[in-house]
Order: C-alpha cells, then structure tokens, then sequence
C-alpha cells in the first residue's frame, strides 16, 4: 500500500470518526452501528471505575511488597495455551537471561468470576516484572495506571513500571483495528473504549511491516515512532512451512483442495456474505465430478458448530484460500497459497469498521462481488484452466510484509535492548 493509498484509507477512517484514540468521533453510525455506538450508561461506568480502583490498588501493594525480577510477562487472552510466538520468545527471553513467565487464557462469559482471580494474579506478576509482551487488547495492562511511555530522550529502564510491548496477534493491517473502527457497527462506541481504556499504556507497539506501522499507531492511538516493524516467530514458522511446501512434488491428479475462510463479523446485522454462500449451497457442484474438496473454517467465535480444523492445518491441505476480510490471507501467503476475495459488500466494509488494505485496489484480479462469477473462477482453477495473477497477490502481500531477510530473534533482541541490558535489584519496589 502506496503512501497515496495510505492517506485515502485514513482520510476515510477520519470522516467515520473512527481513527485516533484522541481523533472526534462520529456516534452517528447509520444502521447497527448506532446501536453500538450507544453512550457509556452510569451503572457500567461505575462498575469499570470500581474495577480500576481494585486493580490499581492491588498493583500498589504487590510492588511495595514484591521484589521486582529481571523478569518477562507474556500475557494473552487468545486461547487457553501459549502461542508460537510465546513459545519461541520465552526461549529467547531465558538464553538472555530473563525469567519468563507465560500466562495464557481466553476470557469468555462463562468463565469471567475465574478470570478474575486470574486478572490478580496477572496484576502480581506484572508488579514483578521489568517487562510484559502482550498480543491482543488486555484488560489489566490499560485498566492500571502506568507509566510505560517514556518522553522523547529517555530511556526505557529507567522507570518503575515494567516496559509494555504490544506484538498483536494478527499479520499486517488488512482491515480497521482497535482505536480505527470505534462507533462503527463491527466495534464498540468511542465511550466505551475510552472507559475501558483500550489499548492504553503500552510503550511499543511491532506491527509486520513498514508499511503497517501508520495503522497500528491509529489502531493503538499512540505516536508512530513507537511502532516497529519486526517479525514475529510465528512469521518464520510459516515462511518455513512455506518453503518445505513449495519444496515437495507438485501433485499431479487428484482434486484441488479449496479452504473458505470468512472473517469474523461482531454485529448480528452485518451481512455476511460468505455465510449466505454457505448456506446456498451452490458450491458442492465444485465437489462434483471429483475436481475439487471444499473445506469451510469459520470464525470458532461465530460458528461453534462448523468451526473445523486449526487454521494452520486447513491452509497446509489446501491449495486455494477464499476469504472476505480475514488476516489469515496473510498466513496464507506466507504459505505460498494461493488466494481469492470475495467482496460483495465492500462499500459497506469500507466504513464499517474500514479497510487499511483495500483488495479491489491492489488486487484487483483476485475480487470478486458475484456469486456466478467466483464460481466460475473457482472451477476454472480446480481443472486447472486459470492461470493465476501470482503478481497481484504479491503486491498485496507486499502491504503486510518487508522484503529482505531478518534475524529470526530480531523481536526478543529489540525488547531486551528496551531494559537496558542490566538486571533489576531483587528488593521490594526496586526498579
């Protein structure tokens, strides 16, 4: 994505109020979203302060009580496990002599009053900790009051709360994020993510690309010279995988395996195409006759029933994606496989929640807004009858991902170097 194309995407975002954390925002979101752009009421409001008050005090006791570690927190509310990337870094983090600590676990409804113990727990071990890598937006990092954002000229180290550093579990920026897409029908009001404080107090940010790092400090409202473009080791996992694959025989025969994968919609009234295909059933003729196998993945927070394989494992028996929106084009692409959009609803996606990588711009080839006609394409590619623009797809892989090689520890060499190199006094309090 040109710097042309960045400032249009932005110059969109800012006229759908949904761009900076500080930017005025528009809570006259047509349609669904102005239900969720609705204001803050008293008693959540309450209740969020209480939360605060009980998080910070606790914060306060812990490091006036606690020795302060030379020690690492890697916090996530992705899933139940520790991801790749915490796998990998907590390595990392402990041959540079670091403890690390990996803390993992969804947040859901059912289990909310056991994440709540968990919630102190985190506090605690953040209370002892010099620094704390997170993935996605976490309640206990923004809800405290921390000072993780230096002014310009000082250092990192040299503070009493622990350097935060947001790695963000998803490749590239391929729609509105976080602080971009508040009061639109896929995210909550600009109110209430100020009240919840989302993705507040964080010291940096890494994004997978030069080209990404304008998004990520609109998505995170933070300056942009504190964002970084540095892989992550899922990112390597992958471009391995990749290659291991493009290594092997190619398969001669046999049906195409082609993978849907739509992106997760948050608002119940929002179209979903991808869904309404589905549902049609007039893919399975791409079944008959034995040229192709159709696998459907969708979003496990959308589609309980029919969620399928991992991710990763429905891409590596793949040979085509199809997607509407979903950042796992990017995981595809590292992969070396190939892929289509289907974008019926692009108009609407474009202000709700907006797009930082626009598909029909980069590539244009691979979009589709007609049922007929992305059917047609995909039978012309399970009977391999269509040559396919491997160009357009690297150009929009190319708004995700830098050229050149980097250092596979490039991203736990940059976040020890934030502390300093030295290690932190064992006493109660200490920095």
């Amino acid at each position: 994505m040109g710097p042309g194309e960045a400032k249009a995407a932005r110059d969109a975002r800012e006229a759908h109020g949904a761009n900076r954390g500080d930017a005025p925002r528009n809570a006259a979101v047509s349609g669904a979203a102005g239900k969720r752009g609705a204001g803050v009421s008293r008693p959540k409001a309450a209740a969020v302060a209480c939360l605060r008050g009980l998080l910070n005090a606790w914060y306060r006791l812990c490091r006036a009580v606690l020795p302060r570690r030379n020690q690492v927190l890697l916090l996530s509310r992705q899933s139940d496990e520790p991801s790749c990337d915490f796998q990998v870094l907590s390595g990392q983090f402990r041959a540079r002599g670091f403890s690390a600590v990996v803390m993992a676990k969804r947040l859901s409804r059912k289990n909310a009053p056991a994440y709540g113990l968990f919630a102190l727990q985190q506090t605690a071990r953040l209370a002892q900790s010099r620094l704390c890598v997170i993935d996605g937006y976490n309640p206990v990092v923004s809800l405290l009051s921390l000072d993780v954002a230096p002014a310009a000229g000082q250092s990192d180290a040299r503070r009493a709360d622990p350097v935060v550093i947001q790695i963000w579990h998803a490749f590239g920026a391929f729609k509105a994020f976080g602080r971009q897409s508040t009061d639109t029908a896929e995210n909550c009001s600009g109110q209430t993510a100020d009240l919840l404080r989302m993705h507040k107090n964080y010291s940096w940010a890494v994004c997978s690309g030069e080209r990404c790092r304008e998004a990520y400090a609109d998505a995170f409202g933070m300056p942009l010279e504190r964002v970084v473009a540095k892989e992550r080791p899922w990112f390597f996992k992958l471009k391995r995988l990749g290659e291991a694959r493009k290594a092997k025989t190619p398969r001669t025969g046999g049906p195409q395996g082609i993978l849907f994968a739509p992106t997760l919609r948050k608002n119940p009234d929002s179209p979903r195409p991808l869904n309404d295909l589905h549902e049609a059933g007039a893919w399975r003729r791409l079944e008959e006759g034995g040229a192709a196998t159709v696998v459907w993945s969708f979003h496990p927070l959308e589609r309980k029933d029919c969620a399928g394989a991992s991710t990763l494992d429905a891409l590596m028996a793949s040979d085509l994606l199809v997607t509407d929106y979903s950042s796992v084009v990017f995981e595809a692409f590292l992969l070396g496989v190939p892929t289509l959009f289907f974008v019926p609803d692009i108009d609407r996606y474009r202000r709700s929640p907006g797009l930082n990588a626009d598909p029909t711009a980069l590539c244009p080839s691979l979009c589709f807004t007609d049922e007929a006609a992305l059917l047609k394409a995909l039978e012309g590619f399970a009977s391999g009858a269509w040559d396919y623009p491997w160009d357009e797809y690297r150009r929009f892989g190319a708004s995700a991902f830098d050229e050149g090689d980097a250092p596979e520890d490039a991203l736990a060499d940059f976040a020890a170097s934030r502390l300093g190199g030295g290690t932190a006094g064992e006493g109660p309090g200490k920095a």
